[in-house]
Order: structure tokens, then C-alpha cells, then sequence
């Protein structure tokens, strides 16, 4: 119904349609009246968040369940996006349970990967980042970062949304940083070169059409790293060192100068 007529949105939110829509997504077993004035008493956040606890260290048991596992991790990656629910996302400790998503490899495992991801992008993640990384989660993160699954079965996640996941947040692996730079910037370079061999020479009009078609393409997860390898090796001189040398090994006769941000940071 909001898909053809989106001024019902606001009547679905007055009349507390929503709301009762988050309460039926995330009941455990038998609904009944005392289920419903315990679920008055929290948030959408908190109510997301206990719903998905219970797939911390079991898969779900069926095809049925699974979708509505991802539905609920949807909607809390959907919840992120505006700022002051990435503070509750805190206080209720959604940053532990992610990490212990990460830790346990179950079917949440690449899910809790991309909420991280939401939660802890922008400025509005900083604390979140922080909270992370006093949590200990970089020591569950590395080994993602270090190693993309050669074949992730779930239907949701593909190895390129894995490393654009992994890629949001800032470590110190420069040389798995670089592989995936340069993994990215080749991947990016082929669609930019099939775009300009198109038949009919059109011309693509629509600048923000196209800058999306670069992101999807990989644009998105070679600003990440560029980031990235910028920050680390503006603080760490031995970074920056080992950074220059391996792209002055890997990128053969291609000035490393035409490399953007990164290079600034090499010089």
C-alpha cells in the first residue's frame, strides 16, 4: 500500500501500525497480553536487539526462519542510519552482541558484519568505534579482514560485500589494505574502460547515476581503503614505508602518484 500511495506512511506511524508490526517481528513463542506491556516497555532498538539474541549461537531451522532472521537484521541496519539510534545501539549493547555474532560463525555471522558497518560509519560512529575497539573487537575482525570466504552460500552476501563490510572499519594490516586496493582499483578501472566501450558512444547524462554505477562497481571500498591506508601511514612511519614499498612492487610501471589519497600520504 505505501509503495503506491507513500502519504500513508505518516497515517501507518500515527496509528501506530509500526509499531505493532516491530512487536509481532520480534514476539518469542506464544504472544499473549503480558508479552505486549513488556514490549511497551522498550524501544524499537532494544526490541531488535533481543530478538536477535537468540541467533547468537544457533542457526535458524528453517528457509522461513532464516528470511525472517535477515528481516530483523535489515531493520536494525535500517534503524542505524539515523544518528540517535546509533546511541542506543550502545547503551544496549548491540556492539558485544555483534562481536559475539562474529566470534560464534553461525548464519549471523556476515549480518552482525554489516550492522558493525552501519553502526559505526560516519561521525555519528565515533563512539561506537571506540566502544569497539575497547571491546576487544578488532582482535574478532582481522582474521575477516585478513581472509575473504572464497564462497559465502547465503543468498544475502557476496565475498565483495564481505570486504566492503570489513573495509569500514580502520586497522593495521597494510598488506592485505594494499591486495584489496589494488583488487578494487583494477575491478573499477575494467567497468569505467566496458562503460567506454559502449556501441552507440552515448554519453551518460545523469552524473549521479553514473558516480552510483562507480560506487556499486567498487569506488565505494577503494575510498575505504584509501582512507584507511591514509590515516595509518600519516601516524605510523613504518606503515608508510612498507605501504610505498609493496606499491612500488605491485603497481609495476603505474605511477603510484595517480593513486588518489593514498599517494599524498606515500610522498
Amino acid at each position: 500500500m505505501i509503495d503506491f500511495r507513500p502519504e500513508t506512511a505518516e497515517d501507518c506511524v500515527n496509528q501506530n501500525l509500526f509499531l505493532w508490526l516491530l512487536r509481532r517481528a520480534c514476539q518469542k513463542g506464544t504472544f499473549d497480553a503480558n508479552k505486549m506491556y513488556a514490549s511497551e516497555k522498550v524501544d524499537g532498538i532494544d526490541m531488535l536487539l533481543r530478538a536477535l539474541a537468540a541467533y547468537k549461537r544457533h542457526d535458524p531451522e528453517t528457509l522461513d526462519e532464516r528470511e525472517h532472521m535477515e528481516n530483523l537484521f535489515d531493520a536494525l541496519c535500517a534503524a542505524l542510519m539515523l544518528p540517535a539510534n546509533r546511541e542506543k545501539f550502545l547503551d544496549g549493547e548491540g556492539l558485544q552482541l555483534m562481536n559475539l555474532m562474529l566470534r560464534e560463525r553461525k548464519q549471523s555471522r556476515e549480518s552482525a558484519l554489516k550492522v558493525l558497518d552501519h553502526a559505526t560509519t560516519g561521525a555519528e560512529g565515533k563512539d561506537n568505534c571506540n566502544k569497539f575497539v575497547e571491546i576487544l573487537g578488532l582482535r574478532t575482525l582481522f582474521p575477516l579482514f585478513m581472509r575473504t570466504p572464497s564462497k559465502v552460500k547465503r543468498k544475502d552476501t557476496t565475498p565483495d560485500e564481505h570486504e566492503e563490510h570489513v573495509c569500514a572499519h580502520e586497522h593495521e594490516k597494510v598488506d592485505r589494505a594494499i591486495e584489496l586496493f589494488i583488487k578494487y582499483k583494477e575491478k573499477l578501472a575494467k567497468f569505467e574502460a566496458k562503460r567506454g566501450r559502449r556501441e552507440d558512444g552515448s554519453v551518460d547524462e545523469d552524473v549521479d547515476r553514473e558516480y552510483l554505477d562507480r560506487l556499486d562497481a567498487g569506488l565505494y571500498t577503494l575510498q575505504n581503503l584509501s582512507l584507511i591506508l591514509a590515516d595509518v601511514c600519516t601516524h605510523t612511519s613504518s606503515a608508510r614505508h612498507r605501504a610505498s614499498k609493496l606499491f612500488s612492487m605491485k603497481m609495476k610501471q603505474e605511477k603510484i602518484s595517480k593513486v588518489p589519497l593514498t599517494s599524498m600520504f606515500l610522498r
